[in-house]
Protein backbone atom coordinates (compact mmCIF):
# COMPACT_ATOMS: atom_id res chain seq x y z
CA UNK A 1 0.00 0.00 0.00
CA UNK A 2 1.24 3.60 -0.60
CA UNK A 3 0.31 6.95 0.09
CA UNK A 4 0.01 9.74 -2.13
CA UNK A 5 -1.14 13.28 -1.97
CA UNK A 6 -3.45 15.17 -4.22
CA UNK A 7 -3.52 18.91 -6.01
CA UNK A 8 -6.69 20.30 -6.44
CA UNK A 9 -6.83 24.53 -7.16
CA UNK A 10 -7.68 27.02 -9.56
CA UNK A 11 -4.74 28.75 -8.23
CA UNK A 12 -1.36 28.84 -9.78
CA UNK A 13 1.05 30.33 -6.64
CA UNK A 14 -1.08 27.59 -4.10
CA UNK A 15 -0.60 24.91 -6.48
CA UNK A 16 3.42 25.88 -6.67
CA UNK A 17 3.47 26.03 -2.66
CA UNK A 18 2.01 22.08 -3.08
CA UNK A 19 4.01 21.15 -5.28
CA UNK A 20 7.53 21.87 -3.22
CA UNK A 21 5.86 21.09 0.02
CA UNK A 22 5.44 17.68 -1.41
CA UNK A 23 8.15 17.12 -3.52
CA UNK A 24 10.15 16.97 0.28
CA UNK A 25 8.24 13.60 1.41
CA UNK A 26 6.73 12.07 -1.76
CA UNK A 27 8.11 10.67 -5.34
CA UNK A 28 4.47 10.97 -6.99
CA UNK A 29 2.00 13.31 -6.60
CA UNK A 30 -2.18 13.40 -8.06
CA UNK A 31 -3.13 16.66 -9.72
CA UNK A 32 -6.41 16.67 -9.93
CA UNK A 33 -8.30 18.94 -13.10
CA UNK A 34 -11.94 19.99 -12.68
CA UNK A 35 -13.76 21.32 -15.74
CA UNK A 36 -16.27 23.57 -14.19
CA UNK A 37 -18.90 20.77 -15.77
CA UNK A 38 -18.35 17.40 -14.79
CA UNK A 39 -17.91 18.81 -11.02
CA UNK A 40 -19.22 22.29 -10.36
CA UNK A 41 -15.34 23.18 -9.59
CA UNK A 42 -12.97 24.52 -11.86
CA UNK A 43 -8.98 24.24 -11.21
CA UNK A 44 -5.88 24.77 -13.06
CA UNK A 45 -5.69 22.84 -16.58
CA UNK A 46 -3.07 21.22 -18.77
CA UNK A 47 -0.59 24.21 -18.64
CA UNK A 48 0.25 22.59 -14.70
CA UNK A 49 2.93 20.27 -16.84
CA UNK A 50 4.65 23.70 -17.21
CA UNK A 51 5.73 23.62 -13.63
CA UNK A 52 6.19 20.34 -12.73
CA UNK A 53 9.75 19.51 -11.36
CA UNK A 54 11.01 16.18 -13.28
CA UNK A 55 11.69 14.15 -10.46
CA UNK A 56 7.87 14.16 -9.54
CA UNK A 57 5.86 11.62 -11.10
CA UNK A 58 1.90 12.40 -11.42
CA UNK A 59 -0.97 11.37 -11.50
CA UNK A 60 -3.76 12.83 -13.56
CA UNK A 61 -6.57 12.59 -12.27
CA UNK A 62 -9.25 14.11 -14.81
CA UNK A 63 -12.51 14.83 -13.53
CA UNK A 64 -13.76 16.33 -16.90
CA UNK A 65 -16.87 15.63 -19.41
CA UNK A 66 -14.21 15.46 -22.40
CA UNK A 67 -10.87 13.77 -21.17
CA UNK A 68 -9.81 13.01 -24.73
CA UNK A 69 -9.11 16.97 -24.90
CA UNK A 70 -7.25 16.94 -21.59
CA UNK A 71 -5.25 13.73 -22.81
CA UNK A 72 -4.79 15.11 -26.32
CA UNK A 73 -2.40 17.62 -24.56
CA UNK A 74 0.02 15.69 -22.39
CA UNK A 75 3.24 16.80 -23.50
CA UNK A 76 5.40 15.75 -20.44
CA UNK A 77 7.06 11.89 -19.22
CA UNK A 78 6.08 13.19 -15.36
CA UNK A 79 2.45 11.75 -15.71
CA UNK A 80 2.79 8.21 -15.24
CA UNK A 81 -0.84 7.53 -15.24
CA UNK A 82 -4.28 9.16 -15.85
CA UNK A 83 -7.41 8.65 -14.70
CA UNK A 84 -10.66 9.06 -16.27
CA UNK A 85 -14.28 9.07 -14.96
CA UNK A 86 -16.27 5.74 -15.73
CA UNK A 87 -19.40 8.09 -15.41
CA UNK A 88 -18.47 9.57 -18.57
CA UNK A 89 -19.49 9.22 -22.05
CA UNK A 90 -16.42 9.17 -23.85
CA UNK A 91 -14.58 6.09 -25.79
CA UNK A 92 -12.24 4.47 -23.41
CA UNK A 93 -10.77 2.12 -25.72
CA UNK A 94 -9.27 5.03 -27.76
CA UNK A 95 -8.55 6.69 -24.40
CA UNK A 96 -6.56 3.58 -23.53
CA UNK A 97 -4.78 3.40 -26.78
CA UNK A 98 -3.71 6.75 -26.71
CA UNK A 99 -2.35 6.78 -23.31
CA UNK A 100 -0.30 3.57 -24.19
CA UNK A 101 1.52 5.15 -26.39
CA UNK A 102 2.59 8.06 -24.36
CA UNK A 103 3.63 5.41 -21.82
CA UNK A 104 0.84 6.24 -19.66
CA UNK A 105 -0.92 3.96 -17.13
CA UNK A 106 -4.90 4.07 -17.51
CA UNK A 107 -7.09 4.15 -14.87
CA UNK A 108 -10.95 4.63 -13.89
CA UNK A 109 -11.94 6.54 -11.02
CA UNK A 110 -15.87 5.18 -9.55
CA UNK A 111 -18.09 7.81 -7.97
CA UNK A 112 -19.79 7.20 -4.60
CA UNK A 113 -23.02 7.34 -5.95
CA UNK A 114 -22.64 4.59 -8.78
CA UNK A 115 -23.93 1.73 -9.48
CA UNK A 116 -21.29 -0.87 -10.44
CA UNK A 117 -23.94 -3.31 -12.30
CA UNK A 118 -23.54 -0.64 -14.96
CA UNK A 119 -19.77 -0.22 -15.11
CA UNK A 120 -18.53 -4.03 -14.26
CA UNK A 121 -17.57 -4.64 -17.89
CA UNK A 122 -16.32 -0.91 -18.24
CA UNK A 123 -13.90 -0.50 -15.42
CA UNK A 124 -12.31 -3.90 -16.29
CA UNK A 125 -10.74 -2.46 -19.50
CA UNK A 126 -8.61 0.00 -17.06
CA UNK A 127 -5.10 -0.97 -15.73
CA UNK A 128 -6.58 0.30 -12.53
CA UNK A 129 -9.49 1.23 -10.54
CA UNK A 130 -9.65 5.06 -8.14
CA UNK A 131 -12.86 4.44 -5.93
CA UNK A 132 -14.05 7.73 -4.67
CA UNK A 133 -14.55 8.09 -0.78
CA UNK A 134 -16.33 11.30 -1.67
CA UNK A 135 -18.09 13.24 -4.21
CA UNK A 136 -15.47 14.58 -6.54
CA UNK A 137 -14.79 18.17 -7.14
CA UNK A 138 -13.54 19.79 -3.63
CA UNK A 139 -11.32 18.86 -1.20
CA UNK A 140 -12.34 18.65 2.55
CA UNK A 141 -15.06 16.69 1.82
CA UNK A 142 -16.46 13.86 4.64
CA UNK A 143 -15.50 10.84 3.49
CA UNK A 144 -18.40 8.27 2.51
CA UNK A 145 -18.40 4.94 4.30
CA UNK A 146 -20.85 3.32 2.23
CA UNK A 147 -18.54 3.43 -1.09
CA UNK A 148 -16.37 0.63 0.49
CA UNK A 149 -19.22 -1.22 -0.30
CA UNK A 150 -18.09 -1.17 -4.31
CA UNK A 151 -15.00 -2.79 -3.31
CA UNK A 152 -15.38 -6.01 -3.37
CA UNK A 153 -16.78 -5.82 -6.79
CA UNK A 154 -13.80 -3.74 -7.67
CA UNK A 155 -11.54 -6.45 -6.60
CA UNK A 156 -13.28 -9.32 -8.70
CA UNK A 157 -12.18 -7.44 -11.44
CA UNK A 158 -8.31 -8.57 -10.81
CA UNK A 159 -7.23 -4.72 -11.29
CA UNK A 160 -5.33 -2.91 -8.42
CA UNK A 161 -8.19 -0.44 -6.55
CA UNK A 162 -6.82 2.76 -5.67
CA UNK A 163 -9.00 5.01 -2.84
CA UNK A 164 -9.34 8.66 -2.74
CA UNK A 165 -10.95 11.56 -0.40
CA UNK A 166 -11.99 11.85 3.20
CA UNK A 167 -8.77 10.07 4.31
CA UNK A 168 -7.55 12.00 8.11
CA UNK A 169 -6.44 10.26 10.96
CA UNK A 170 -10.21 9.02 11.86
CA UNK A 171 -11.07 7.62 8.59
CA UNK A 172 -7.86 6.18 8.12
CA UNK A 173 -9.35 3.18 10.61
CA UNK A 174 -12.27 2.31 8.16
CA UNK A 175 -10.04 1.33 5.82
CA UNK A 176 -7.16 -0.18 7.16
CA UNK A 177 -8.71 -3.92 6.45
CA UNK A 178 -8.77 -3.11 2.62
CA UNK A 179 -6.27 -3.86 0.28
CA UNK A 180 -5.69 -0.55 -1.65
CA UNK A 181 -3.18 -0.77 -3.84
CA UNK A 182 -2.44 3.52 -3.39
CA UNK A 183 -4.05 5.50 -0.91
CA UNK A 184 -4.56 9.26 -2.26
CA UNK A 185 -4.90 12.72 0.34
CA UNK A 186 -6.24 15.51 -0.28
CA UNK A 187 -7.06 18.35 2.36
CA UNK A 188 -5.74 16.19 5.50
CA UNK A 189 -1.99 17.22 4.21
CA UNK A 190 -2.72 20.82 3.35
CA UNK A 191 -1.59 22.09 6.84
CA UNK A 192 -0.33 21.04 9.87
CA UNK A 193 2.63 18.81 10.56
CA UNK A 194 2.43 16.75 7.06
CA UNK A 195 5.30 14.49 8.15
CA UNK A 196 4.32 13.37 11.27
CA UNK A 197 0.08 13.54 9.04
CA UNK A 198 2.11 10.88 7.02
CA UNK A 199 4.18 8.95 9.36
CA UNK A 200 0.82 8.28 11.91
CA UNK A 201 -1.59 7.34 8.53
CA UNK A 202 1.44 5.06 7.86
CA UNK A 203 1.72 3.72 11.14
CA UNK A 204 -2.15 3.33 11.24
CA UNK A 205 -2.25 1.04 7.73
CA UNK A 206 1.01 -0.86 9.13
CA UNK A 207 2.99 0.28 6.00
CA UNK A 208 7.03 0.41 6.91
CA UNK A 209 8.96 2.88 5.28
Amino acid sequence: MKIIPSILTGDREQFQNELLKYNVFFDEIQIDIADGVFVPNKTLGMEVQDIIPENIKISLHLMVNSPWEYITQIKTNNITSCICHVEVSADFADIKNKLVKLGVVFGLAVNPDTNMDSYLETVTNADFIQLMGVNPGFQGQQFIPKTLEKYEALKKTGKPVWLDGGINEKTIDLIRDYDFQTIVVGSYFQSGDLNYKLQLLKERLWIKD
